[in-house]
């Protein structure tokens, strides 16, 4: 079998799909744009936040290239390397949060989260990349630590498990992960207990329980992203010429998301768990 084939295969849709076809997509845009405009009118504030997060983001991994790097480790390499993908992924989850794709949104920031426990598993172990990169693409030597998210909360974290069987955070972002099952059985069971007996069809509408969900999931991965580039590159923040004219703005954004997050218990505390590792301290 060529496991490469979907790679190579090269498909020709000209003759299938015309232009004008197109047009039928204009009712799902619509949608959208109904959304997006509903969206921001009442969440202004949070794409605010996001903007002002992502853009002072973007300046630190870009200022980061600039600063000097001969003492830095494979595992902080490797770190560096993690912040601008995570960022990137934010930025579409907070688009399709913005757009109506909860789920997706959701979905999204489950492998969000996996980025940022990345970054705990590589100051843990760091003289063990191949226990991150090769987990589940190949064996892994043994006697090597391997990447695995539901024991780096357990023990290395050591995050207590809300309900004795689940972490509130982590488990909600998974339920999403596996083929979409609380929104499908929320509407299985809005229809065999006869509460909606509209017509199903393709929707795209605000859902303001389901907005929030994002919005308070967004801002924690924020703020866990943002404090571990903080504590990680510290050094580099606090003592290079390069930030030196930053770093009021970047400490006011940094103190901001913790405010933000600052009932979210488990969230709390596991960038404090984090930092304490990140520091060596744990």
């Amino acid at each position: 079998m060529n496991t490469n084939a979907s790679f190579d295969r090269v498909i020709d849709l000209s003759n299938l799909i015309e232009k004008e076809g197109l047009g039928d997509m204009k009712v799902m845009h619509l949608m959208l744009e109904n959304h997006k405009i509903e969206f921001l009118n009442k969440n202004g504030k949070f794409v605010k936040l996001f903007s002002n997060f992502f853009n002072n983001m973007q300046d630190i991994i870009y200022t980061l290239n600039f600063v000097k790097k001969e003492n830095w480790s494979k595992s902080k390499c490797y770190q560096y390397l993690i912040f601008p993908e995570a960022v990137k992924s934010l930025h579409c989850a907070c688009e399709n949060t913005i757009n109506g794709y909860y789920d997706e949104a959701t979905i999204l920031m489950r492998s969000i989260f996996e980025l940022f426990l990345s970054l705990v598993f590589l100051s843990k172990y760091p003289d063990n990349i191949e226990g991150l990169l090769l987990t589940g693409i190949k064996e892994v030597p043994k006697g090597t630590p391997k990447f695995n998210a539901t024991n780096l909360l357990t023990d290395v974290l050591k995050i207590k498990k809300q309900d004795g069987k689940n972490f509130s955070f982590f488990s909600l972002l998974s339920l999403f992960t596996h083929g979409k099952k609380p929104t499908l059985l929320n509407a299985y069971l809005e229809r065999t207990n006869h509460q909606k007996i509209t017509p199903i069809s393709i929707e795209l509408s605000y859902n303001e329980t389901s907005s929030n969900f994002c919005i308070n999931n967004l801002i924690d991965l924020q703020h866990l992203f943002f404090r571990s580039i903080m504590t990680l590159f510290s050094t580099e923040i606090d003592t290079s010429p390069q930030f030196a004219s930053k770093l009021s703005n970047l400490k006011k954004l940094d103190k901001e998301l913790e405010e933000l997050v600052k009932n979210n218990e488990e969230a709390k505390e596991i960038i404090e768990k984090a930092c304490c590792i990140f520091l060596n301290k744990a």
